[in-house]
């Protein structure tokens, strides 16, 4: 397979880098002999065995090397104290990730408020032991979700993936069967992929794979931070001297959040215990939970007072709405299509309709601007309360009002003058993309973004009548307060991009640039685009070349893959810049889109 040199490649760096061996000591001995013994050669021994993973995270969170070092030395000292209170041993390098990270979050945090008090350092660079590459960006998206995969699965993917374990050492030291490594470790990928998905990154598995590995085979410990990491393990350990105290800081706040969250378990497991008593009463006398358990957006609306309130009119399928108060005789509703659909995913395109009807026993006049809505997206609350911040538009050209007058009973759905484009102008609804929070770049569509997180979120209008950028009205006061309700919607993940049935050959020269073509058997019509393309450029150890791609300002294109074609011919939108590329040197060109991955060899010029 085209990813078998480079997984090579890869593959040997990371087990330099974390100098493991077959005849070492496992985690769980040299845990107990420092337990026991207190030995400083068993805890000097794990950090040089699991530093360099820990110093990827220290410096992919961190941007200033001596934060990095004070985070690294933090997570051994957290360590040493805790060591008798770990109560899986076997997995000790997932316990030692979830500590860098947090221990590293939290310096970031430390380093952000000290910024704005002290002057920044004038003695020159600091040293330098990450490179900030090509793919850097994605390092802070890769250990946020990375940090939230559960610990069974993170567990095989950190031993594996970030320290170059194959799966028969990994199964011998989590005292797994080989098979189960094998089957966590492919659905602990899956599952990351599709997280970096859903923040808009996508990758291949060996794509993937590939920035995982680089992650520590880049990261090597510098002599000094290991040095400096084992005098304070060895004070904390009893012997004399002292721990510096950005250091001990840290890791004290790191200890109390681990308390605190283990508290934090205690009471749910209390709280859940006691709701399990509760709903047992329950069983017992049904009738005390008789009431109407369904969503209030799907409820009958009970009339306002009276008889004042009048039936919407007759449809073959009523829309699933969530009703505002009343105000000034009228009330505005926030409905999705018939269809009652209550699930979204990313990349999905979902269209808001807004409802006003009379609930009064009088005739009620206003005015509108459809451009309003247009130009004012609903506000979308996350499950937390949370609100996600949307992207404005102004609309161009006249905007002028919309009178209606509305009998006793009657409804109105507000027309949009943009959403769909020309041919729905006029057109009620309001048509909006499904986006992660964060996300960039080009959307699955050509609708207008509208930011969500995940699970529940609350889209609501908190006014429906006001001004746009180009039109003004005389709103009366009650009316500026008319608003619909929340409708509550789940927004799940991202459905998996189709895999490409294809065989992916890459050319590439320094002169001539890169060249892409796709052979495939001609099953079925294909298509994706251009910015789904991935690049990176390798010397021949394997360690990415930065800078050594240059970006081209071309449109993002789309790429047909017709059934009746054998080999369709692509062009790339990165150039190579020999400039930063050694004369006469072999290098790689990694390329990925989806499922696909491969590697071209070339000598620089």
């Amino acid at each position: 397979m085209a990813t078998d040199p480079l997984a090579g490649i890869l593959h040997r760096l990371r087990r330099t880098a974390c100098a493991g061996g077959e005849g070492e000591l496992p985690d769980e001995q040299l845990l107990k002999d420092f337990v026991a013994h207190r030995s400083e050669s068993a805890i000097a021994a794990l950090v040089r065995r699991h530093g360099p993973m820990v110093w990827g995270v220290c410096r992919r969170v961190l941007r200033r090397y001596h934060d990095a070092e004070d985070a690294f030395q933090a997570t051994f000292l957290v360590l040493v104290r805790r060591a008798p209170a770990i109560a899986a041993p076997e997995l000790l390098a997932n316990w030692l990730y979830g500590v860098a990270y947090q221990t590293a979050r939290k310096a970031r945090a430390t380093a952000a408020k000290r910024t704005g008090r002290e002057r920044p350092p004038t003695e020159g660079p600091e040293p330098v032991a990450i490179e900030r590459e090509t793919w850097g960006d994605l390092w802070p998206v890769l250990d946020q979700e990375l940090s939230r995969l559960p610990d069974t699965y993170r567990s095989v993917l950190v031993l594996c993936d970030l320290e170059g374990r194959t799966r028969k050492e990994a199964a011998r030291d989590t005292g797994l069967p080989e098979g189960t490594v094998a089957s966590r470790l492919a659905r602990a990928r899956g599952m990351l992929a599709a997280r970096l998905a859903q923040r808009g990154v996508t990758l291949s598995g060996g794509a993937l794979v590939a920035l995982l590995a680089k992650s520590t085979a880049s990261a090597r410990v510098p002599e000094a931070v290991t040095a400096s990491t084992l005098v304070v393990t060895r004070v904390c350990a009893g012997a004399n001297g002292t721990v510096p105290g950005a250091v001990s800081a840290l890791a004290d706040g790191v200890l109390k959040s681990m308390t605190t969250i283990k508290l934090k378990t205690a009471v749910a497991l209390a709280l859940v215990l006691g709701a399990l008593a509760t709903g047992a009463t329950l069983l017992n006398h049904p009738g005390a939970a008789a009431g109407d358990e369904r969503p209030a957006a799907v409820r009958e609306t009970p009339p306002a007072s009276g008889d004042r309130a009048a039936p919407p009119p007759k449809r073959e399928k009523e829309p699933l709405t969530a009703w505002g108060p009343e105000v000034g005789g009228l009330q505005a509703g926030l409905s999705i299509l018939p269809d009652g659909k209550r699930s979204y995913s990313y990349g999905e395109t979902i269209t808001l309709f807004v409802r006003v009807r009379n609930t009064s026993k009088e005739t009620v006049r206003f005015q509108y601007i459809r451009q309003f809505l247009d130009e004012t997206p609903p506000t979308t609350i996350g499950a937390d309360g949370k609100e996600f911040r949307q992207a404005g538009l102004a609309v161009l050209g006249m905007h002028g009002p919309v009178n209606v007058s509305l009998k006793p009973g009657e409804e109105v759905e507000l027309e949009s003058r943009m959403a769909g484009g020309a041919k729905r102008a006029g057109a009620p609804g309001w048509r909006y993309e499904l986006r992660p929070v964060g996300g960039r770049g080009r959307g699955a569509t050509e609708e207008p973004p509208l930011f969500v997180g995940r699970g529940k979120i609350g889209f609501q209008y908190e006014r429906v009548l006001g001004n746009s950028s180009s039109g003004g009205l005389q709103i009366a006061p009650a009316l500026s307060k008319l608003a619909t309700g929340k409708l509550e919607l789940e927004v799940g993940d991202a459905p998996e991009p189709a895999r490409l049935d294809a065989m992916l050959r890459v050319q590439a020269d320094t002169k001539k640039g890169i060249g892409i073509r796709f052979e495939h058997p001609g099953t079925a019509d294909q298509s994706f685009a251009s910015d789904e393309y991935r690049y990176a450029v390798l010397d021949k150890d394997g360690v990415q070349v930065n800078g050594a791609l240059v970006h081209l300002p071309l449109a993002i294109h789309t790429t047909h893959l017709p059934k009746t074609e054998r080999s369709v011919t692509d062009y790339s939108d990165y150039a190579l810049d020999p400039r930063k590329l050694k004369s006469g040197e072999e290098y790689y060109v990694v390329v990925t889109v989806r499922n696909l991955t491969a590697l071209a060899k070339f000598k620089s010029d």
